[in-house]
């Protein structure tokens, strides 16, 4: 599936697509650690360790996940909330990535500016992204300013107070991402394959939502998603970097261990039915390559065969020395950029290959590409290669 047009002669050309439905185009991949949380004694919590890794449970079904590293003096503090734009119902569409925008405008204690201030004048970075799955918040900062930034996370998943006036900024600033977006062939690519590959599961509507939705949010509409999703029973905090466990602890619990749980709404979510056949479309643009993707559904985080599926995507589109790389754009000059991925987020996952071409060219690109892809069927990987990655 990809975009034929190319801008230096205005000719349009349709080209019959191989194989697919869907690529992503998400910087990070990430394989979601959720998994059902499991009731613990509130008396006597459980702690697993493992590798390095600490996992408990706070009083309030808060999970806990904690890494030492004393490689730097600095610490990453990540507040994982269970709920992205999968779970958003009608007229919601697009609140989960609203609420990445205004969680760190304020709270009842810390005016607007203010959050932004006190971490970056210690040297930290505050950031946040939005997925299908899950909303994420982090600190990246200094080890010596752990309990600012354990302060002011725990402060915003409770007491954020979404200000009218910087709500309706925020809003018009997705409005311009959203804008920004169509003209951007990467994402219309993605968004219409994510549509076609998903016809009943969530995973095809457009995390970000539309201009139309985004324009008719209320504050009310946005503080009721807020209360209904973000409490402690729906969120992990992950912490790695610059600490001791055994200090940190009761420090997490003075913080975190005061929100409140809740009951918490279903995530009603259908099953994508299986697909009987390809799905395929072009899309015509007037610009100055292609791009197109090869896609297949795969297992999600959970499935047995994700480990094995990450590695194949290193083989076949790992950077310079894989196999895409090398015979088709190396040796056959077929492409301007090739890639694979493994995506497997929590219900749905996706392998993928794309990248860019001259549109003359897409017919023998796609032919070549399938069949380095189905190679991977009848002749198995050598150690040295499988070794490499």
């Amino acid at each position: 599936v990809f975009n034929v047009c190319n801008g230096r002669d205005r000719r349009r050309a349709r080209i019959p697509v191989l194989a697919a439905f869907l690529a992503v185009i998400l910087g990070i991949m990430v394989v979601s650690c959720h998994r059902e949380e499991k009731k613990m004694d509130n008396e006597n919590l459980k702690k697993e360790t493992a590798n390095g890794i600490t996992k408990y449970e706070l009083d309030n079904g808060m999970t806990i996940i904690l890494e030492e590293n004393h490689s730097a003096p600095v610490v990453a503090v990540n507040v994982w909330v269970k709920t992205g734009s999968a779970c958003e119902t009608e007229g919601e569409y697009g609140l989960a990535h609203v609420h990445e925008h205004m969680v760190f405008k304020g709270t009842d204690k810390r005016a607007v500016g203010e959050i932004a201030r006190v971490i970056e004048g210690s040297g930290g970075d505050i950031n946040a992204f939005t997925s299908f799955d899950e909303t994420v918040y982090y600190v990246v900062i200094a080890s010596r300013f752990m309990d600012t930034a354990l302060d002011v996370l725990s402060d915003t998943m409770e007491n954020s107070t979404f200000d009218p006036d910087e709500l309706n900024k925020e809003l018009e600033v997705v409005v311009e991402e959203i804008r920004r977006g169509e003209d951007n062939p990467g994402r219309n690519l993605s968004e219409k394959m994510f549509s076609t590959a998903f016809t009943e599961h969530p995973y095809g509507r457009p995390i970000i939502g539309t201009e139309q939705g985004v324009k008719s949010f209320t504050r009310k509409k946005v503080t009721d998603f807020y209360h209904k999703w973000y409490a402690p029973n729906n969120m992990a905090l992950v912490i790695v970097g610059d600490f001791d466990t055994a200090k940190i602890e009761p420090r997490i619990e003075a913080t975190f261990g005061k929100l409140h749980k809740r009951e918490l709404p279903v995530c009603d979510i259908k099953d994508e039915p299986q697909q009987k056949g390809i799905r395929a479309f072009v899309i015509d643009k007037p610009l100055q390559e292609g791009y197109f993707s090869l896609a297949f559904h795969t297992p999600n985080a959970k499935g047995g065969d994700t480990p094995a599926m990450d590695v194949l995507a290193n083989i076949l589109g790992g950077g310079e020395s894989s196999r895409l790389y090398r015979n088709i754009k190396e040796e056959k000059g077929l492409a301007n950029n090739i890639y694979a991925y493994s995506y497997t987020p929590m219900r749905e996952g996706i392998f993928a290959v794309g990248g860019s071409l001259d549109p003359s060219k897409s017919k023998e690109a796609l032919k070549e590409v399938m069949k380095e892809i189905m190679r991977l069927k009848y002749e198995p990987v050598g150690d040295v290669e499988l070794s490499k990655v």
